[in-house]
């Protein structure tokens, strides 16, 4: 009976790590996602295609915000930091959803026929993907990754 106990927490302890590195490897994936989106067709004004990078109304700096702070949530996952990456995260969801936000109440964006594409909804899924994870990450008492 002591052995079973005893094999019982050692497959418990392995399952809990194996879990820790698929989210470890999942919000690397989402945060690369995201920052390829930027990349991506953002939104079809008048037939013109722009990416989050180009700008839109002239404001280039919101794209390479998400981007920085992509590349620096990654950063700190590689050095095993579980805050940073969070926070990280939760920037670029605040600068994305400012900038949606900001756009929505521009009179100029009312009066204009824009499509969003697909680039936006790549980045918002994985935006908030990419939080949930890092939530959950930190959260997460035991310190396997």
């Amino acid at each position: 009976m002591n052995n079973e106990n005893n094999n019982q927490s050692i497959s418990y302890d392995g399952g809990e790590k194996k879990n820790s590195s698929i989210i470890y490897i999942l919000l690397l994936i989402s945060i690369a996602i995201c920052m390829i989106a930027c990349f991506l067709p953002y939104v079809d004004i008048l037939g013109i295609k722009q990416n989050y990078i180009s700008g839109l109304d002239g404001d280039v700096l919101d794209g390479i915000f998400v981007l920085i702070f992509g590349g620096v949530a990654i950063v700190t996952l590689f050095f095993k930091k579980r805050l940073p990456a969070l926070i990280m995260q939760l920037l670029s969801g605040a600068v994305f959803f400012y900038d949606y936000f900001k756009q929505l109440d521009s009179p100029s964006y009312k009066l204009v026929s824009h499509f969003y594409g697909y680039g936006f909804y790549i980045l918002f899924i994985f935006l908030i993907v990419s939080i949930v994870l890092a939530l959950i990450r930190v959260v997460n008492k035991k310190k396997f990754i």
